[in-house]
């Protein structure tokens, strides 16, 4: 039996105007935003930071934690951090984005709200659809 593990990953919601910048990881096939697992010694922030920059290319400006997401498969538990990016201006332009990493990903995107993408978490998806990403408060999700 294999062991079960904790893990915990850091996101950031990159959001212009109607569109979200989102991300497919080469190992599934769902669109979510970009970022990835904590490693020892990290801080949220730092761990995002690292992560937007080896797969997009770019420094981000973190905003607000907007949601915290727990979710387990059955071998896996994890508690996921969602980051505003504040400087949404600099991944205008996806064919620019290119990040040490970024073989990790299959597809860069743009997405609106009129999408009907399978899109992870889907209760901040549902929320950003409405034009309801939290403002001045985390949200706590599951999924």
């Amino acid at each position: 039996m294999q062991d079960k593990k904790i893990v915990i990953v850091c996101r950031g919601v990159i959001v212009d105007g109607e569109k979200m910048l989102l991300v497919v990881n080469e190992k599934n096939n769902f669109y979510c935003p970009a970022g990835g697992k904590m490693e020892f010694g990290e801080d949220p922030r730092q761990a995002l930071e690292r992560e937007i920059i080896e797969e997009l290319g770019v420094r981000p400006e973190i905003g607000q934690l907007l949601y915290i997401n727990t979710f387990n498969d059955g071998e896996t538990q994890a508690s996921e951090f969602f980051y505003e990016i504040t400087n949404n201006l600099d991944y205008i332009n996806i064919e620019n984005l290119k990040g040490t990493h970024g073989f990790e990903l299959s597809k860069i995107v743009w997405l609106d709200r009129e999408s009907n993408e399978k899109v992870f978490p889907e209760g901040m998806w549902q929320d950003f659809k409405n034009n309801n990403l939290p403002k001045n408060k985390e949200k706590y999700i599951t999924g």
